[in-house]
């Protein structure tokens, strides 16, 4: 029986006997302190057009190769190119300083193995991210947007701008998170109830959309909030409920 595939956005810290299906969409080389090479990449999967452009975010994923493991697959790794990979190390995606938004990032390990192979269903860009201040001034066609992966360093620098709540600036936070997924197209969930879909009311894409913005309010808000509250995000838990607990 053929082993099922992973996919980015499911990626977390249970499972890390991988399958990924990916393109390398960015790769680059540094050296060490110790004057060792090793390379970074970014990696994204066929999901990165199935959604609304933002979902980027989630469906691109870091990847650490070290020198060991560079020696094995510095020349099979190309960038643009497609690959079926299996066998990670996960880690929490920690720092100051992120190339990605998703939670873990990835580390070439002794029984990582990668395969070349053409996977034309992979888009060869995705999509740009729109400058923040173009977004919050309007000056911005709504219908354009560019293909180039770099600037998913804006949409980092705009969540990173959300100060970390602490028990005295709830209101500029709120104002904060507010103000980012608003300009994000990011706030439904915090603007509506969750949709209750029936036989005679069911709407497939506007539950969708409801339930993205819900999953990437959820994420924004838990990474500039402390880790006590952090435990509290259950996993089909409503952003807008979540954070009217918060103001209690």
């Amino acid at each position: 029986m053929a082993r099922r595939r992973d996919f980015i956005r499911d990626i977390d810290n249970t499972k890390d006997t991988l399958m990924l299906v990916v393109r390398i969409i960015d790769l680059w080389f540094v050296q060490t302190k110790d004057k060792y090479e090793q390379a970074e990449m970014i990696i994204m999967d066929e999901n990165v057009v199935l959604f609304n452009f933002l979902m980027l975010l989630i469906d691109i994923i870091h990847v650490l190769i070290r020198k060991k493991e560079l020696k094995t697959w510095k020349s099979t790794l190309k960038e643009n190119n497609t690959y079926m990979t299996h066998n990670f190390k996960i880690i929490n995606n920690k720092g100051q300083y992120k190339i990605c938004l998703h939670p873990y990032k990835l580390i070439f390990n002794d029984v990582t193995v990668v395969i070349e192979k053409d996977l034309p269903n992979i888009p060869l860009k995705a999509y740009d991210f729109i400058n923040f201040v173009d977004i919050c001034g309007g000056t911005y066609g709504r219908d354009l947007l560019d293909v180039n992966i770099t600037s998913a360093a804006n949409v980092t620098a705009q969540v990173n701008s959300i100060p970390m709540l602490n028990g005295t600036n709830f209101k500029v936070w709120k104002e904060a998170v507010e103000i980012v997924l608003g300009c994000m197209d990011l706030d439904l969930a915090l603007r509506t109830e969750q949709l209750i879909s029936t036989p005679e009311t069911f709407n497939e894409v506007k539950v969708e959309k409801w339930d993205r913005s819900n999953q990437m309010c959820l994420m924004i808000m838990k990474r500039s909030i402390p880790e006590a509250f952090r435990g509290s995000i259950s996993e089909g838990q409503s952003a807008k409920k979540f954070l009217e607990e918060i103001e209690q």
